[in-house]
């Protein structure tokens, strides 16, 4: 029986033998049919992973397969280094970061290559990681003609490339300046892209609207909300108990918030000073008024209010958001006297008919869910989303202001009638957490004057599309993969400041 180390000593003798000959070199042979094919290069943050033979032996096989059907193949490799993951390892080891100290060294990198990449900073550490990708490839045996191999960002030809690339799009029209919401690292002080990020791809901005509920005194509780058109049975205020709240002076108003709202407003373009605190506890109990119904509602707390979402305040609708009916019921047991008398006399009101549900929809998705308690978040994020989808297609309000409406209708209309009685306002955050390859928390900030590729053009989606349309995609599944991505995207930020 052969061993494993008899099968590596051929493996290695033929590829000494491949690398000595030169087989992979492709030259101009005038009369010959040609062949061009490659691996869309890789990042040089790290080394290569199972995964990626997944791409790679299915590239190398199809070249393999054109040599031998009697074409001159092509097969170049090269690697990627532009943007924030390179720079951002390197200032996490400078840091002492230890996870990605740990991942260096799973990926090979000794102590003493982990303390040369600090020293020698990302040109250095891409460098180093180029080579472990070469000779990865090279002991999986892959035809590849070295020759041409180098890296996008430190070569100068390809970054001439590069800017003739952009200034042809702009000629085009499809590089535009303007003011856009982009998701935004504090730290690196730059447009956090896909790629410049640990957690949170394919996230990015959208609008909330901000609900303005007034104390007796004067103050505003400003609540971030999805779904205005629900403040018809808004029942009570949600507040993170235990946070310490912020009173700011907004435009001529005074508002109480999060300190993290703050300053997403003011990356936002909102004029806003910061002039005291205020405990959540000495909230608790007080009164609000509806700006839509003029009710008078209380605010009690809430473990799953985030203070770094939206205004770190929000509305109860009890009757169609699952986290609202979940923290009626548990406020209903609350110790606190206060809050348990205020729950039990709060009265659920359905003010949305959906033929999806029979009564009350928040408690029917919970109960479907079996979410029991405030604690279950991926239970009530999956009823949440249930009960929003089928209100918004198919739901009709029950209110005599919109009797009947469709909900995807109402919802405008609500818009309009709070902002006619100045109790709206907005802000903007990702859909969902984004955390930078530096580690930071990213937020929305609205860029003026920034430089943006303007994807959402129908003329050149349409150009996109037909071009789709004509190439060979295997398997042909994944067409409509492509041609979806194309239909989603929006402007995308096309500047930083580092990388």
């Amino acid at each position: 029986m052969v061993s494993i180390e008899e099968i590596k000593n051929i493996e290695r003798k033929w590829q000494k033998k491949w690398e000595e000959s030169r087989v992979f070199e492709a030259n101009v042979e005038k009369n010959r049919r040609k062949f061009f094919i490659t691996f869309p290069y890789p990042y040089v943050n790290g080394a290569p992973h199972i995964g990626h033979s997944y791409t790679f032996f299915r590239i190398d096989s199809y070249a393999r397969f054109k040599r031998l059907q009697g074409y001159n193949v092509l097969f170049p490799q090269s690697f990627h280094a532009t943007g924030e993951p390179i720079l951002g390892a390197i200032e996490r080891l400078k840091e002492g970061d230890e996870t990605q100290i740990e991942t260096f060294k799973l990926f090979g990198a000794s102590d003493e290559e982990i303390k040369k990449f600090i020293e020698n900073g990302a040109e250095y550490a891409a460098r180093y990681w180029m080579e472990k990708w070469i000779e990865n490839f090279k002991l999986a045996g892959m035809s590849i003609d070295w020759r041409r191999t180098f890296i996008t960002a430190i070569t100068p030809i390809y970054n001439r490339f590069i800017e003739w690339q952009y200034k042809t799009l702009r000629k085009k029209g499809y590089v535009v300046q303007g003011t856009h919401p982009v998701i935004w690292c504090p730290k690196c002080q730059s447009p956090t892209g896909d790629h410049d990020r640990l957690k949170g791809e394919g996230e990015s901005p959208i609008k909330f609207y901000i609900i303005k509920f007034r104390l007796e005194t004067g103050e505003i509780i400003p609540c971030a909300t999805l779904r205005p058109e629900t403040v018809y049975g808004a029942t009570n205020i949600w507040i993170k108990e235990n946070e310490v709240y912020v009173k700011a002076k907004v435009d001529n108003e005074v508002w109480i918030l999060s300190n993290y709202a703050i300053i997403k407003l003011k990356d936002q373009l909102k004029k806003i000073e910061k002039i005291g605190e205020v405990l959540a506890k000495d909230l608790v109990g007080k009164l609000v008024e509806n700006p839509i119904t003029k009710e008078k509602i209380p605010i009690l707390p809430a473990n799953f209010v985030d203070p770094n979402i939206g205004t770190g305040i929000v509305m109860s609708v009890p009757a169609h958001a699952p986290y609202d009916y979940i923290g009626l019921e548990d406020s209903k047991k609350s110790g606190d006297a206060i809050v348990k008398e205020f729950a039990e006399k709060i009265k659920i009101k359905v003010i949305i008919k959906s033929p999806d549900y029979k009564e009350i929809p928040a408690k029917e998705a919970c109960e479907k869910f079996e979410v029991r308690n405030q604690e279950e978040k991926e239970k009530l994020d999956i009823a949440t989303e249930e009960v929003y989808k089928r209100e918004f297609h198919k739901g009709v309000m029950l209110v005599e202001d919109f009797r009947n409406v469709p909900v995807s209708l109402a919802k405008e209309r609500v818009i309009e009638k709070l902002s006619e009685i100045n109790s709206l306002s907005s802000i903007w955050e990702p859909s969902g957490e984004v955390i930078c390859r530096c580690k930071t928390r990213c937020h929305v900030k609205i860029l003026e004057n920034q430089w943006f590729l303007k994807y959402s053009d129908k003329e050149w989606k349409n150009k996109v599309k037909e071009a789709i349309s004509k190439m060979k995609i295997y398997p042909e599944e994944a067409r409509e993969q492509f041609i979806n991505t194309v239909e989603w995207l929006e402007n995308k930020a096309c500047t930083r400041k580092t990388g």
